[in-house]
């Protein structure tokens, strides 16, 4: 393709979306005028004026403009009167920078320190820019105090029943599943939604022969390996898992070395491969036996939240169209790699693995974010001291829904 092809191609599209704005904006005004003498009814832009979108919103009696964003959600009128626009907030960091650099050559030592804080809160305020929700619904989906108690069901109806408060879609094989062990997983969706952050609803919940004990997405919970464990199992896994890490790692090492039909290079390898593991006090985060399932299903909803934030991540960096017709399509812009949340999580993994702290989680947390997310978030849940940073991480990522 030839140089003039591609800046044509460029024009063209350059030309079609300001010929689409330019229609919008003609929209707005004219259905504004049609519609002046009834003040019932109102067309604007809700998510401002470079935003994309347009909507016809109701004006119910006695209500404002921004009373009805306000109830459409649109808008929150309370922050709007406190919280001032990105672009005020950027200049007036500039000018903070620019009465710093003043002050320190004039050596102002007192008026240079002034103004290089007020250089910094307003840097903190454009980095969290539009990221804080009301201090009531962070204080509903966040705070772990006054922790909404769980009571086990004594009938399967009333379990599955608690189970569809958290997920649309039941697997009629899933009813076939113990009454003790639906309630161990009802336990971990309820503490989860009701005392840590209401996570959008799952679409179904089914049962799979893998042999891990559950996965999940941010859609779906598939139920593993645990569908038939009871007490005996739940000790073993445990065991395996915590208990006996260390001692089963040190049994490795020392039947590699007795064996005979090993080469000296290959028991090196293996070797090594056993003393690494020694160095994480367990292979997988678990408090106890008892608590197996319900701490499997806390860390299969670490999944559900981490790919929800993905999602939202993803939607807010908006979509762009690409075809015609038919073969119309819509992408996100933003891939799921590159997403504030991934990019988060790679970097608080990254930095347990430089200083040590990754050993202090487990072995599985190492495979890789994901997974250290879901561990993290377990640790979290269980009462686990952890490094700032870390819980840091699971906090901002929580707060996104």
């Amino acid at each position: 393709m030839n140089e003039n092809i591609i800046t044509e191609a460029v024009q063209e599209a350059f030309e079609t979306v300001y010929i689409k704005n330019f229609i919008k904006e003609e929209l707005i005004k004219a259905v504004n005028e049609i519609t002046a003498k009834n003040d019932r009814w109102i067309t604007l832009k809700p998510h401002g004026d470079d935003a994309d979108d347009y909507k016809r919103l109701l004006i119910k009696d006695g209500e404002d403009i921004e009373d009805a964003m306000h109830r459409q959600g649109y808008y929150n009128k309370r922050q709007a009167k406190t919280e001032k626009t990105l672009k005020e907030l950027q200049k007036e960091k500039d000018n903070a920078y620019s009465e710093a650099i003043k002050a320190k050559k004039a050596g102002d030592e007192k008026t240079f320190k002034e103004w290089t804080k007020k250089f910094w809160e307003l840097k903190e305020q454009i980095k969290n820019f539009g990221k804080d929700k009301p201090a009531e619904e962070k204080e509903e989906n966040n705070k772990k105090s006054n922790i909404k108690e769980f009571k086990n069901a004594s009938n399967m109806a009333d379990a599955l029943k608690e189970t569809s408060n958290y997920i649309k879609d039941i697997n009629p094989v899933i009813a076939s599943i113990s009454l003790e062990n639906l309630n161990k997983i009802n336990s971990g969706l309820n503490y989860i939604y009701h005392n840590v952050c209401k996570f959008n609803n799952l679409k179904e919940v089914k049962k799979s022969r893998m042999r891990a004990l559950a996965a999940a997405d941010g859609e779906t919970l598939v139920i593993g390996s645990m569908f038939n464990y009871d007490e005996e199992k739940s000790k073993l896994e445990f065991d395996n898992e915590v208990t006996n890490w260390q001692k089963d790692n040190e049994k490795a090492i020392e039947a590699v070395e007795k064996n005979r039909y090993l080469t000296e290079r290959q028991k090196s390898t293996k070797i090594k491969q056993y003393q690494e593991n020694m160095k994480f006090k367990r292979f997988g985060v678990y408090s106890s036996p008892e608590n197996l399932i319900k701490e499997t299903i806390i860390h299969e909803l670490g999944h559900t939240i981490a790919y929800q934030a993905i999602y939202k991540d993803r939607e807010e960096g908006g979509k762009i169209t690409f075809g015609y017709g038919e073969s119309q399509r819509e992408q996100y812009i933003i891939p799921e790699y590159h997403t504030e949340t991934n990019i988060l999580i790679r970097n608080t993994l990254k930095k347990a693995r430089e200083n040590g702290d990754i050993y202090n989680i487990s072995k599985y947390a190492n495979k890789e974010p994901q997974e250290f997310f879901a561990e993290c978030f377990v640790m979290y849940n269980i009462g686990e001291k952890q490094p700032a940073y870390i819980k840091e991480m699971i906090e901002t990522i929580i707060k996104k829904l």
